[in-house]
């Protein structure tokens, strides 16, 4: 944790720190506490900071996914209405050709 004057600083090494450590097994203990971090060791402050980030982050995500498929809905909508329209316009144009063929039919006879 980094403090304002620029220091950082890990409470729970006082707790965990042992007189046998050397200067490389701290830096491994730190550079392990990055790869695999342990959440009961992150003060309670910025636990709370990070669970109002993850909120936000998620709530923008979430109204992100909304507007996706709200787009998704009015584009399949309309693609409803056109094969709508068409089929409209196939079911027309056959109607016509069964009238116009049972004319021609008609004055055949």
């Amino acid at each position: 944790m980094l403090q304002f004057d620029g220091d950082g600083y890990l409470p729970h090494i006082y707790h965990v720190w042992d007189s046998s450590w050397n200067i490389r097994k701290l830096l491994d203990h730190i550079k392990d506490l990055m790869i695999t971090p342990q959440q009961s060791l992150v003060p309670v402050e910025m636990t709370d900071i990070i669970k109002i980030f993850l909120m936000e982050q998620l709530a923008d995500a979430q109204q992100a996914d909304a507007e996706r498929r709200a787009e998704i809905a009015a584009a399949n909508e309309e693609a409803r209405l056109e094969e709508e329209a068409r089929l409209a316009e196939i079911a027309r144009l056959a109607e016509e050709e069964r009238i116009g063929m049972s004319y021609i039919y008609a004055r055949r006879l």
